[in-house]
């Protein structure tokens, strides 16, 4: 049963500036929206569940959301957005699907810009969609995206694993507790996700990292309370997902 609710948003083009309170992390109930939409997250962060997996979105990145596309989410901490509602014809040339997408210093003056000049001023503010869209279709996606199983029983192991990534049951261990071999495990795994196992829960690790790491936390207590063996292990597993070390990117937001 389908129980996603349909918000027909704003108006096209409309910049709205959202503050939302600190505190505990705030579920956003399944939903989908006429138009596509397109966030930037000022302050916080938005985790987004499309059905497929889970996006993060933390500041410094454009989150984008097909028209559509049922999505449910959580955002933690004080919460500052700029939401961009794009009508269809130039959702058409964004991606298909939802990505997070970087923020260059020139998208968000156009974010800005089109928040400022309001509803008014619509042929200006249509010239401004163009090119905002433009350079958005010749930005790089961002690798943050965790894919999820549909299977219930990998979906029961993977989620249990969103929730405590310091987990530390292996491969061996999991494939008894959800009643699989090894090796059915591992095929199930890579034909619904893509992704082995073990580079799945690193990739879940790094996923929660980026919460943790916009939250202010330091580097040592992150990586051990997500169950990497050490500091330097966590680096470098960050290094290689991300290109850069943790510090570095979260001070690039």
């Amino acid at each position: 049963m389908d129980d996603t609710v349909l918000m027909a948003g704003a108006p096209p083009g409309v910049v709205l500036v959202d503050a939302g309170r600190g505190g505990d992390p705030a579920e956003h109930a399944r939903h989908r929206h006429e138009l596509g939409q397109l966030q930037v997250i000022e302050q916080g962060l938005m985790a987004v569940e499309t059905g497929s997996g889970w996006w993060i979105m933390p500041p410094g990145r454009v989150g984008w959301l097909p028209p559509g596309w049922p999505h449910a989410g959580r955002s933690f901490g004080a919460m500052r957005v700029l939401v961009l509602y794009v009508d269809a014809e130039r959702a058409a040339s964004l991606p298909a699907s939802p990505k997070v997408l970087a923020l260059s210093p020139f998208v968000i003056a156009l974010f800005k810009r089109l928040r400022d000049l309001g509803i008014a001023a619509e042929e200006r503010r249509g010239r401004l969609l163009d090119v905002l869209c433009d350079e958005l279709v010749a930005t790089e996606a961002e690798p943050l995206h965790l894919p999820m199983p549909r299977e219930p029983r990998l979906m029961r192991l993977c989620r249990t694993l969103v929730d405590h990534p310091d987990d530390p049951r292996g491969l061996d261990q999991w494939a008894r507790e959800i009643g699989l071999s090894r090796r059915s495990l591992t095929r199930h795994m890579v034909a619904e996700t893509g992704l082995s196992f073990g580079r799945w829960r690193t990739q879940a690790r790094l996923m929660a990292a980026i919460r943790l790491l916009a939250e202010q936390k330091p580097v040592t207590e992150v990586s051990l309370s997500l169950g990497f063996e050490s500091v330097s292990s966590f680096i470098a597993g960050f290094r290689k997902h991300f290109g850069t070390t943790p510090m570095r990117y979260i001070s690039a937001e």
